[in-house]
């Protein structure tokens, strides 16, 4: 009888794949005017360390309990539409994060997150149009203030995704110690394919 080979897995998630050739584009780095103006800049890419604490909380939040903390505000402008990620990260209070669409304190809110794998984390994805948003890191409830981290990240039309986003060039897991773990993200990758176990339409895959 003759060995066992090590066994190699190929996973596959989607049926049809393009191609997404990288074309890097970028956010406005100039404070927008009107209403933005004096409003500090976030630009995609760049992560932003700073305080609540002995802030107002002027802007009500469409989630965490209304956003009833401090917040600080950023503001950032899309020359062309964008699918955005932001992330804040409050390592020692209930941190809320949303984002809306214009600078005035009445400015529709496009979205808004409290938890993402725990209190001290929020996350927004959203597809955005160009112009001028304000994100706020705010906080739950009024005790809710203190350090945090910000970050920014875009994704434009043409600028390509993470490098295992098309069939071609999916990533080969090697079983031969009996399991293979592999880190990434699917932020920016293309939605090739529909899962036929979900009740919805799936979201961006890597392969």
């Amino acid at each position: 009888m003759t060995g066992r080979r090590p066994a190699v897995l190929l996973v596959i998630l989607a049926l049809a794949c393009g191609t997404h050739p990288a074309s890097p584009r970028h956010g406005s780095t100039a404070s927008p005017p009107g209403p933005c103006a004096g409003l500090p800049v976030i630009v995609p890419g760049q992560s932003v360390d700073g305080t609540t604490a002995g802030l107002p909380g002027k802007v009500p939040a469409g989630c965490g309990a209304g956003g009833l903390g401090p917040e600080a505000s950023y503001t950032f402008a899309l020359e062309e539409q964008a699918r955005v990620r932001l992330v804040l990260a409050t390592p020692g209070h209930d941190g809320v994060l949303h984002l809306h669409a214009g600078c005035e304190p009445e400015a529709p809110e496009i979205s808004c997150n409290e938890d993402s794998g725990g209190p001290a984390r929020s996350i927004l994805w959203a597809d955005l149009p160009p112009g001028a948003y304000v994100v706020h890191a705010d906080g739950s409830g009024r005790e809710d203030q203190g350090a945090f981290t910000l970050a920014l990240d875009a994704r434009f039309p043409g600028s390509g995704g993470p490098p295992n986003d098309a069939c071609e060039d999916a990533l080969e897991l090697d079983l031969a110690a009996g399991r293979a773990t592999f880190t990434g993200s699917t932020f920016g990758a293309e939605s090739d394919a529909d899962p036929p176990c979900a009740s919805s339409p799936g979201g961006p895959e890597v392969l």
